[in-house]
C-alpha cells in the first residue's frame, strides 16, 4: 500500500520482493503485519485513516511515527485488540545501528528497555 504506486513497485523490484502494490484509497488486505513507514499521523501531518477491519485478530500494527508516540493508527489497533509496536522501537533500533557504526561494537541491546524508559521520561 503506497501513496506512489510506481515508487513502491520500483522498491519491490529493486529488493527482489514479489508483491502487489495497492493505493492508499483501497481496502487493506488481510495481512499479519501492517507497518506505517510514512509521516502520516506525525505531529503536523495529516492523520493516517485506515479501516483495520480486514486485519486478522493475530495481526501486528507497527507505526514508526514517534511524535506523537500514541498515534491514531495505534489506538485503533489497540481498540481492536491487535498487537502494536510504536515508533520508539524503530528509534532505538536506529540508535543501536548508529552505536555499532560509531564505536565498531555491538550496542548493549539488553539495555533497550532502560533506554526506552529514559526516552519516555524525557517527554
Amino acid at each position: 500500500m503506497a501513496r506512489d504506486a510506481a515508487k513502491a513497485q520500483a522498491m519491490l523490484d529493486h529488493a527482489g520482493v514479489k508483491g502487489a502494490v495497492i493505493g492508499m484509497g483501497e481496502s487493506l488486505p488481510a495481512v499479519d503485519l501492517l507497518v506505517n513507514s510514512t509521516s502520516l499521523g506525525m505531529v503536523g501531518q495529516p492523520v493516517l485513516d485506515l479501516d483495520l477491519t480486514p486485519l486478522p485478530p493475530s495481526a501486528t500494527v507497527y507505526d514508526i511515527v514517534y511524535a506523537p508516540l500514541e498515534t491514531g493508527l495505534l489506538k485503533a489497533a489497540r481498540d481492536r485488540g491487535l498487537k502494536t509496536l510504536d515508533g520508539l522501537e524503530m528509534l532505538i533500533g536506529q540508535a543501536a545501528l548508529a552505536f555499532d557504526i560509531f564505536f565498531d561494537a555491538q550496542a548493549p541491546r539488553e539495555l533497550d528497555a532502560d533506554l526506552r524508559a529514559l526516552l519516555l521520561a524525557a517527554d
